[in-house]
């Protein structure tokens, strides 16, 4: 008895079924890929933000209420404007106990000049200086800057304003802090960080870099005692 063979129409149509499970096949396993790298640098990502934020939240958390423009009165020219907190919507300085000691703490968002591959818009950087005790304000290029985050879309810094007024506790948030209103003689109650940022994932199909963008915001309470120099 002779065996059946195979025409050219059933081995085509065998072909085209085994290609078109092959191309679902690759296409599963192309997209858990691309999901596990996303997953993998979004979590990369939000860990290097978690511990700056820390660091942020430690950092503000113990800020000075020192007095200083009364401290340094007979140092400075009467025309020399200090605070002890100011504070603008993409910069922060103040004053802060670290190792026992008194530093200046300078965090700002500067546009970032190199364009990054896939990206048609600005991206920033958060730059962070410290020195040591001094009321004479930063000046660019004075201190060694830090960058501490980078493929920032938007950075922002409120700060919380809160009064008891005829017994009633008002709180209002603000954008700028000890820079327009100069006589203010204590600190926020407040910083919230708002911060826009953007996470790059390499894709394996075109060898290109995808963005995935991601918000996010947090509050830091400062201790708002007065800590005097003296």
């Amino acid at each position: 008895m002779m065996k059946k063979s195979l025409t050219l129409v059933e081995l085509l149509l065998a072909i085209s079924i085994f290609s078109v499970v092959a191309v679902m096949l690759y296409s599963v396993f192309n997209m858990g890929i691309t999901a596990w790298r996303k997953m993998e640098a979004v979590l990369e990502r939000y860990q290097e933000l978690r511990l700056l934020l820390d660091r942020m939240a430690l950092e503000l958390h113990n800020a000075l209420d020192l007095d200083i423009k009364d401290f340094f009165k007979d140092f400075l020219p009467p025309e020399t404007v200090v605070s002890d907190f100011q504070g603008e919507l993409g910069k922060l300085v103040f004053y802060t106990l670290k190792n026992g000691e008194i530093r200046s703490i300078l965090y700002k968002v500067e546009e970032d000049k190199e364009k990054k591959e896939g990206l048609a818009l600005s991206v920033f950087t958060l730059k962070r200086s410290e020195r040591k005790f001094s009321p004479v304000p930063f000046k660019d290029g004075e201190f060694q800057e830090e960058a501490v985050f980078s493929l920032i879309k938007e950075l922002k810094f409120f700060y919380l304003e809160r009064k008891d007024e005829g017994g009633v506790l008002k709180e209002t948030w603000q954008e700028n802090w000890g820079k327009e209103d100069k006589e203010k003689d204590f600190l926020p109650a407040q910083v919230k960080i708002s911060i826009v940022f953007y996470v790059p994932v390499y894709l394996p199909v075109g060898r290109r870099i995808d963005y995935q963008e991601i918000s996010i915001e947090k509050y830091v309470d400062i201790i708002t005692s007065p800590r005097k120099l003296l």
